[in-house]
């Protein structure tokens, strides 16, 4: 989500959420018949429709990294798409690079070189994702984004020739996997933020929950509401507002409220501009706004909150 291979590690949490505790994801098939478990449950969120590159001549593994990854190629299971998409595959490659040694751990804590999962890295137009997925039983993975990048691009190498898509498993100390998506959403961005945004607003990103377990969005007048709306996460002087326009709970996911937020990051505040994304919930009437606020410290967030950035 972050440029130059830029990383953000949390001290902190300090941010009002709109759930309770976090579970964690069921498992997905990956290569060998093992499970990742980083999954998707309800229509929306038909992440791991994966694609293929048709020309990926332009395109080489870091000769020096890794090599031995297993591919899974399977059109039917993880999708098909256009070359508009697949480009935008590309774009994302370049962020995905650092030779220092990282741990992935299935939680949103994140300390030192830990990186909490989920973990996506959009390409620029946030069509096509790189999402990293423990194998199931795994409770942490060692690699580089390196590792995985050269992953991204043997996978690209041995299914985009085909045209489908596709899962590398076996990445760093092999409880590391990446699986290519389509983003079907797209974000709208609008409105100046300042140059800390990314800071603040990866706070939010980073450490909102982003469990997968499918409840309903909606007014807290309404008893069958789990997650009432509208909702704000803020972090210092970055917003995230949840709203919906439907009168009646939606079923929706933290996991696909997360998705949206990371595609912004990567499509908008990278480019110092806040946005929205709309579509979310299973009827398409819930939308979130990222935004510049006038800076609170001590409420949401201690003034003493700060995030250490690792190039």
């Amino acid at each position: 989500m972050y440029p130059s291979s830029m990383m953000l590690y949390l001290n902190v949490l300090g941010l009002i959420t709109c759930s309770g505790g976090t579970t964690y994801a069921k498992p997905l098939q990956g290569t060998g018949g093992q499970l990742l478990t980083r999954s998707t449950n309800g229509p929306e969120t038909n992440s791991y429709s994966l694609m293929s590159l048709a020309n990926i001549s332009s395109l080489s593994p870091n000769v020096s990294g890794q090599s031995n990854f297993d591919i899974q190629c399977e059109r039917y299971k993880y999708g098909f798409v256009d070359d508009e998409i697949l480009r935008d595959c590309e774009t994302a490659l370049p962020y995905m690079t650092g030779s220092y040694d990282i741990t992935f751990v299935d939680n949103r804590d994140m300390k030192g070189n830990v990186l909490g999962l989920p973990y996506r890295q959009y390409g620029r137009q946030a069509n096509c994702y790189y999402e990293t997925v423990l194998m199931e039983g795994k409770a942490t993975a060692h690699a580089t984004m390196d590792q995985a990048r050269n992953a991204a691009i043997h996978l690209l190498a041995q299914c985009g020739k085909q045209f489908q898509g596709g899962v590398a498993s076996n990445i760093g100390d092999g409880n590391l996997a990446l699986i290519l998506g389509k983003y079907p959403l797209k974000p709208q961005c609008r409105g100046a933020m300042p140059a800390d945004s990314l800071k603040h607003c990866g706070f939010i990103a980073f450490r909102m929950p982003a469990e997968d377990k499918i409840q309903l969005f909606g007014p807290a007048s309404d008893p069958q509401t789990e997650m009432d709306l509208p909702c704000q996460m803020k972090s210092i002087s970055c917003s995230l507002m949840i709203y919906s326009t439907s009168k009646t709970p939606v079923r929706s996911s933290n996991y696909a409220i997360w998705q949206a937020v990371a595609a912004l990051m990567s499509v908008c505040v990278k480019d110092l501009q806040g946005g929205s994304v709309t579509g979310l919930g299973e009827d398409g009437s819930i939308f979130i706004t990222l935004k510049h606020v006038a800076s609170a410290p001590g409420i949401e967030v201690p003034e003493t909150a700060s995030l250490t950035i690792v190039r």
